[in-house]
């Protein structure tokens, strides 16, 4: 009888076993709240418009009064052996968005919306999250009409046709080593002999010459292709190599017979630079061997970069062109975008202070003071490291923050002198250090010790708030960036005290205070009735500046995104919303919608960390 029993047990056990394994995993994403974001994505095609005619019906919704309520996201990767081209390389393990990201986004309108998308960014925090989704690994978007039929039968023709796309942004926004990462874990079957080309040709813009040149030096282009040998010409003059340029220079000419309509522009120079910048604009600058000629001279690199100096910078540093302190003047923009790790630039001010140590005329923080460039930026980089006194440290590092705000760098020098504040603690004869070094901690996302330095010597913070305006400002920032400040209420003032605080000050701009409001309110914080219609009539009655707030059909995209829980796409919307923002005449509508969508659909660590550049001055 006994031994019947234990084989009944087995055996349920056993079929309780197989039925699990045999249920397909699933993106499974618990949500506290349904989420009403809507977006706006200039020029969409209207085939996704059929799928948005739905509005948001709140019978759906799973709301709470928290508004600070953390949302749980349970996402299971689902990754299956055979190689597909929206693959990627970053699993949701490795803090990837999820096998499933797409959601029910059929698949002409996913392509569409990765093509159309602005993804020119000033916002480490996007720039960052852009690189994440298109490295993400995901399922293809499904066809669901007929011009996914249609698309279907293009990638039938090109298989990499989205890898394409993803090599594409990630090479327009300066990501250029995951775009090397991607290419590389493509299999070698899809590598045909011309797989090396297309890449190339998708990577042909001025922010990837870097990468152009170096191909061409390599010689790795056919020789009998003309164009591909005037782009080698062109990288030689950029390096000033000039010897090997005018022999290619003379080869190209034998070899075409004069047909080469850059022959003459190569000449002129190699001869004199400064006067053939006429021939660069006679040509066509669009042509890209004509910017890379451009690079062999400074101030004709400038005027042909003008509308793109973040493509300058990249190829300055990259290149190791003109002068030391201009590649790291260059490497200085390039850390505060966020494309390089910031011990690239500690490393390049202790070269550049090498470089500059014996003028004595920079070791006085009396002779520095009132002057601003690279030079000194790096000689008080030094000065902050070697400085014995923590007073003198402190002073140093303040003077060497305020140095970095005009050139609108302060984003990548707060990040290299973290370590150095951190050598620091809060005492009485650093009291006039507190503001900055809370405003450089909350920045690096170090709030426990943020805290630390905010709250020395404050008894009395609701008191201390109503008297100083900048410690009301930087108790804002703190619940912007904390995501967990709601469980200390009784000890920090709430944002609708703060912001009446900040709207009643005759130094505050009321831009600047909607700013936050619209912020906070985006990431679900319940905003004063008063304060929000004073925001509302404000936008609404600006004679001709008036602003509609009637919610165009393209809102409804971001809006059903994220309500289908379509993450990548509302992701996208959502980025687009952001960088479309004007910060002299800034969309507020845009500002909350975008901000509010990453909230809710669980990406509040870019949310948040967003909203903290936003108000803090980073994205300009």
């Amino acid at each position: 009888m006994l031994r019947n029993k234990i084989l009944i047990v087995l055996t349920n056990l056993l079929f309780v076993v197989i039925a699990n394994a045999q249920e397909v995993p699933k993106n499974i994403i618990i949500m506290e709240e349904e989420p009403n974001a809507v977006g706006d994505l200039e020029d969409l095609d209207s085939n996704k418009q059929e799928e948005t005619n739905i509005l948001f019906n709140e019978d759906d919704a799973m709301s709470t009064n928290e508004p600070n309520a953390e949302t749980v996201d349970i996402i299971v990767d689902d990754i299956p052996k055979e190689f597909n081209e929206w693959y990627g390389v970053l699993s949701s393990e490795n803090g990837g968005l999820g096998w499933l990201m797409w959601g029910n986004t059929n698949h002409e309108f996913a392509l569409r919306l990765i093509r159309r998308t602005n993804f020119s960014t000033k916002s480490p925090t996007l720039f960052a999250l852009t690189s994440k989704l298109l490295l993400s690994r995901a399922k293809e978007p499904k066809v669901q009409n007929n011009m996914d039929q249609l698309n279907g039968i293009e990638q039938a023709q090109d298989p990499l046709i989205y890898l394409k796309e993803k090599v594409r942004v990630l090479s327009l926004i300066g990501d250029t080593d995951n775009v090397q990462r991607l290419v590389e874990s493509i299999p070698l079957e899809f590598k045909d002999k011309n797989f090396s080309n297309t890449i190339l040709n998708f990577r042909s813009n001025e922010i990837d010459i870097p990468f152009i040149c170096k191909q061409a030096l390599q010689k790795n282009f056919n020789s009998s292709n003309i164009k591909k040998r005037e782009t080698l010409i062109a990288c030689n003059i950029a390096l000033n190599k000039l010897d090997q340029a005018q022999l290619a220079i003379d080869l190209l000419d034998n070899d075409t017979r004069g047909k080469s309509e850059f022959i003459e522009v190569f000449r002129d120079f190699i001869d004199e630079p400064a006067t053939a910048e006429q021939s660069l604009y006679d040509e066509n600058l669009n042509n890209l061997n004509a910017k890379i000629m451009s690079l062999i001279n400074y101030e004709i690199a400038k005027k042909v970069f003008s509308n793109d100096r973040l493509a300058l910078d990249k190829i300055i540093y990259d290149m190791k062109l003109y002068t030391l302190d201009k590649q790291v003047e260059a490497l200085e923009r390039l850390v505060n975008r966020g494309i390089y790790d910031a011990i690239k630039l500690e490393n390049a001010y202790f070269s550049l202070y090498e470089s500059i140590k014996d003028d004595q005329k920079l070791n006085s923080i009396t002779e520095i003071k009132d002057k601003n460039s690279v030079l000194v930026r790096a000689n008080l980089f030094y000065l902050t490291n070697n400085s014995i006194s923590n007073i003198e440290r402190a002073k140093y590092l303040n003077l060497l923050w305020q140095k970095s705000k005009n050139p609108n760098i302060e984003g990548a020098v707060y990040k290299v002198t973290n370590n150095i504040l951190n050598s620091l603690i809060p005492s009485n004869e650093l009291s006039w250090f507190i503001y900055p070094a809370t405003e450089t901690l909350l920045h690096s996302g170090d709030i426990a010790t943020a805290k630390n330095w905010l709250f020395f010597m404050s008894n009395d913070i609701k008191s201390r708030a109503s008297l100083d305006i900048n410690f009301c400002r930087l108790l804002i920032l703190l619940h912007i960036k904390d995501i967990n400040l709601r469980n200390n209420r009784d000890e920090i003032p709430d944002v609708n005290f703060l912001l009446q605080i900040l709207n009643n000050s005759l130094e505050i701009n009321k831009k600047d205070v909607f700013r936050l409001l619209i912020t906070l309110k985006a990431l679900d914080y319940d905003i004063n009735t008063d304060l929000w219609n004073e925001f509302y009539m404000n936008e609404i009655h600006k004679g001709s500046k008036k602003q509609s707030f009637i919610i165009e059909n393209n809102y409804f995209h971001l809006d059903e995104a994220v309500r289908e829980r379509n993450l990548a796409e509302a992701i996208l919307i959502s980025i687009n919303l952001l960088n479309s923002v004007n910060e002299k005449n800034p969309n507020f509508y845009k500002i909350y919608k975008g901000i509010n969508a990453l909230n809710r659909l669980g990406e509040r660590k870019y949310a948040r960390n967003y909203s903290f550049e936003l108000n803090f001055g980073i994205v300009k």
